[in-house]
């Protein structure tokens, strides 16, 4: 992930270093012409001051290390030099500078003439140690700066962050709002250039509740409305069934109409379980929920139509929470009973156990029924997608939408949903695992 700071942190710090250190180099440079310049005219000062001298030894005793070097020719005859220099001339008598060797060193060499004397005076300083002594200045009013960089990096960090706080602001503004919170973005005080972008997101957000709030309402209004309509058509229905029986005719229409309806008026249910188990209805109502009171509840809610296809369910586990809502978990439960109600035969049997895991609460639903095939088992949580389409196995009418309900109330609390066949009982087998509240983790 690209972090902005970290770029303008090190691109300025780039910047600044390879300026620093081209300023470096260009002042090294005009620091070695300078300097030696400055040498120059120490060796003309030299062979001046020697040209006034007068030479009675031939030999003048130096240290062998030392920097400077020199020879007084007198007609052409050697009257004075310096031991660390040859019997030879060290250079050419043309009055010049020049660089030679001698003595295992590279020089820099001046030819001075004296015409009053008839004296050419040849003088010697060794490049190496003017260089070294050159770049030791340099080094040492260059160490400020480099040690500098360090610094100036911290202080360019800190500016930087500073001067991206109100992005920083925004992006924590945007992080604590509710996914159903759509309201005006207010961050006080902003730069000029932050104005823009906040003016423009205020208008996405405005749509998107718009849009928002729209969908919530068809989906809701939509399926209240078709209530009305669906209640005068089963009376409708039923007063026609009553006169067909009356006139003992024939009421075979009139029960694959009935079917009609009931399955119409399980889609509408469904729909609307649907819309309030959406997970901005129901984020802020999370609380710790007994899982097991709800399992109860819910087998015996339904009770009546096990009852009525002699299928048998059992209850296994001891009392565990979870954080949740609970009229969402009451209608994921009821779907998974529902589900195994009417896609196992009769006499079937249906088992919900709940447990502990290393780390998390576990429901398990299982049954005796034919199962899901492994290939459907992920296309089952697909709205309206129903395994066999309209010719399902089980011949019992349905619209697809029960275990997509439970698999978004699933995501609600953040449970892992997986689908099994079942070992004790050979059919389905539904396992989700809850997190463990905080309190009965510790």
């Amino acid at each position: 992930m690209t972090s902005i700071t970290r770029f303008l942190v090190v691109i300025i710090i780039a910047i600044f270093t390879l300026v620093t250190f081209s300023a470096a180099i260009r002042g090294y440079k005009e620091s070695m012409l300078q300097a030696t310049t400055l040498f120059d005219q120490d060796l003309e000062a030299l062979a001046a001051t020697l040209s006034v001298m007068r030479h009675d030894s031939a030999l003048v005793p130096v240290p062998n290390q030392s920097h400077f070097a020199f020879q007084v020719w007198q007609d052409e005859q050697l009257v004075s030099r310096t031991e660390n220099t040859t019997q030879t001339a060290i250079a050419a008598f043309q009055g010049r500078f020049t660089e030679q060797n001698f003595s295992g060193k590279r020089w820099r060499v001046l030819a001075h003439h004296n015409p009053e004397k008839q004296q050419w005076i040849l003088v010697a300083q060794s490049i190496a140690d003017r260089f070294q002594v050159a770049e030791q200045l340099i080094i040492v009013s260059m160490q400020p700066l480099v040690i500098s960089i360090p610094i100036i990096a911290i202080l360019v960090l800190l500016l930087v962050k500073a001067g991206l706080r109100p992005l920083k602001n925004l992006s924590n503004l945007l992080d604590k709002k509710a996914s159903d919170d759509f309201s005006q973005v207010d961050v006080g005080t902003t730069p000029v250039e932050l104005n823009q972008v906040i003016k423009t997101l205020n208008s996405l957000l405005n749509r998107l509740g718009a849009a928002f709030n729209r969908e919530r309402r068809f989906a809701s209004d939509a399926a209240h409305e078709l209530r009305t309509p669906l209640s005068v058509l089963k009376i409708s229905l039923h007063n026609l069934e009553q006169a067909l029986k009356e006139a003992n005719l024939n009421l075979q229409q009139t029960q694959a109409l009935e079917q009609g309806v009931e399955r119409m008026g399980h889609v509408i249910e469904q729909i609307l379980m649907l819309n309030r188990t959406n997970p901005e209805t129901l984020q802020l109502r999370f609380k710790p929920v007994n899982l097991t009171a709800v399992l109860r509840q819910q087998v015996g809610d339904i009770y009546p139509r096990l009852a009525q296809k002699n299928q048998h369910v059992s209850v296994h586990g001891d009392e565990w929470k979870v954080i949740g809502d609970e009229s969402a978990l009451s209608i994921l439960v009821f779907n998974l009973i529902s589900n195994c109600n009417k896609y196992i035969p009769d006499n079937a049997e249906i088992r919900l156990s709940i447990m502990q895991t290393t780390d998390t609460v576990r429901l398990v639903v299982e049954d005796s029924g034919p199962g899901i095939a492994e290939p459907e088992r992920e296309k089952v949580f697909q709205r309206f997608y129903r395994v066999g389409g309209d010719q399902h196995t089980s011949n019992t009418e349905g619209c697809g939408l029960g275990l997509a309900i439970v698999k978004q109330i699933a995501d609600l609390h953040h449970a892992a949903i997986t689908l099994n066949r079942s070992q004790t009982l050979g059919g389905l087998q539904v396992i989700l695992d809850f997190p463990i509240p905080k309190e009965d983790a510790a």
